[in-house]
């Protein structure tokens, strides 16, 4: 790889501007994109049913017809907003009192 980068300083310091010029003749801007993508295949499907579409619908030449606009509808004024009622706040939960060590059995059985 070293012996690559080495050929490359070295033809780029002896021929530096013809490298550039050469690499800008190869690589001209679009300036003409459609023709550009003329050649390309796809672009076919679309280029055929843009082909089909305009041999179907003949041309008419008179220049096109104002479409008459209905008439619009009367202003309504929108509803009036109802106002916030915020949610109820939940109860808190109020634990149930724990049984203590010498307490009795909150089953029933009695003993402690």
């Amino acid at each position: 790889m070293v012996g690559c980068r080495n050929d490359v300083e070295k033809d780029f310091a002896e021929r530096g501007d013809a490298m550039f010029r050469d690499f800008a003749e190869r690589h001209r801007p679009i300036t003409d994109t459609p023709s550009y993508f003329d050649g390309w295949a796809c672009f076919e499907e679309q280029r055929e049913a843009l082909a089909r579409k305009s041999a179907k619908a003949p041309r008419d030449p008179s220049p096109p017809r104002a479409l008459a606009q209905p008439e619009p509808a009367p202003y309504v004024p929108p509803p009036k907003p109802t106002p916030y009622v915020p949610p109820p706040r939940p109860t808190s939960y109020i634990a149930p009192p724990k049984v203590g060590r010498n307490d009795p059995c909150p089953c029933g059985s009695g003993k402690n």
